[in-house]
């Protein structure tokens, strides 16, 4: 299927009468997975599924296919593409959350929680770590749904007490994960995301962030093992085939929707970039199907 990019569906979170709706749960919808193939979509808003029982298949995030297992977190963030190939429909819980909860009563970070993405997007609990999680999430759902202030207090702690654990879960996953944590490299990827279209350059981003470009580049491969331009290269390489495979629009369309005004010069950097997927997997993700017994090795 192929259809202009406006018209990849973009969801936004639905307005609750009388209630803040910037976040909200339940259980998984199984109109979400189709009739085992779900269509391509996206969210205005953070994302978390917890696929705790049943299902099998995969949810693909921005290309990328990971296995759906029991007791699977799948986090992802505003506009990237996903979909599911499924065989059985799973069951479990779905949170939305918009960014303005840091400025609500619910004081969370989301763009930084969310950063534990950046490891993966999957994360495959064990038992113990799914026993623990689920009386905060079960207490959680229970105030959502009894709360007629979806910004009281105890609804406020309990997700901060969701966001710990998983979190928790993470860094005992990947040990050099709070080691790697760099407030510059966060300013860096955010810049990156809200600027890939019409920025190119390290230099562009280096004076907004009121650094040297040599500097940057130094903490950026220090903290991550490639350069800054390998971020803004995978940014602009998710884009194209994005709009590669779910529009109508030419290669040369494609460049300049994405700020290349030289269509051969867009030519060549799409095929060198996409001759060496290795080197932006290791920043953004694995090009393999992930699974709990194979989390990070490579494509075959």
């Amino acid at each position: 299927m192929r259809v202009h990019p406006k018209d990849i569906p973009l969801y936004h979170l639905p307005k609750i009468t009388n209630l803040n709706s910037s976040f909200q749960m339940g259980y998984l919808n199984p109109a979400e997975f189709g009739e085992g193939s779900s269509v391509p979509d996206r969210h205005s808003f953070y994302t978390i599924f917890w696929f705790t029982e049943g299902g099998r298949g995969k949810h693909y995030i921005d290309f990328i296919p990971y296995e759906i297992e029991p007791n699977t977190l799948f986090l992802f963030r505003p506009g990237q593409t996903h979909y599911f190939e499924i065989d059985q429909i799973p069951q479990g819980y779905r949170f939305f959350m918009e960014q303005d909860l840091a400025q609500s009563k619910f004081d969370l970070k989301i763009y930084d929680f969310f950063q534990l993405a950046k490891e993966s997007p999957v994360l495959y609990l064990d038992q113990e770590e799914a026993n623990e999680l689920q009386p905060v999430v079960g207490l959680l759902l229970d105030e959502f749904n009894q709360s007629s202030n979806q910004t009281n207090e105890s609804l406020a702690h309990l997700l901060k007490v969701v966001f710990i654990k998983i979190e928790e879960f993470y860094k005992n996953r990947y040990k050099n994960f709070e080691d790697e944590l760099d407030g510059l490299i966060d300013q860096f990827q955010h810049l990156v995301e809200e600027h890939y279209f019409e920025q190119h350059r390290i230099k562009q981003y280096a004076s907004q962030m009121g650094i040297t470009a040599d500097y940057l580049s130094e903490r950026v491969k220090a903290v991550l093992g490639e350069p800054p331009s390998k971020l803004i290269h995978h940014r602009l390489m998710v884009e194209a085939k994005r709009l590669l495979a779910y529009t109508d629009l030419t290669s040369a369309e494609i460049g300049l929707t994405l700020g290349f005004n030289d269509t051969a010069y867009f030519s060549r950097f799409f095929k060198r970039e996409a001759s060496h997927p290795c080197s932006s997997a290791q920043i953004f993700g694995k090009s393999t199907i992930i699974t709990q017994n194979n989390p990070i090795s490579p494509a075959k």
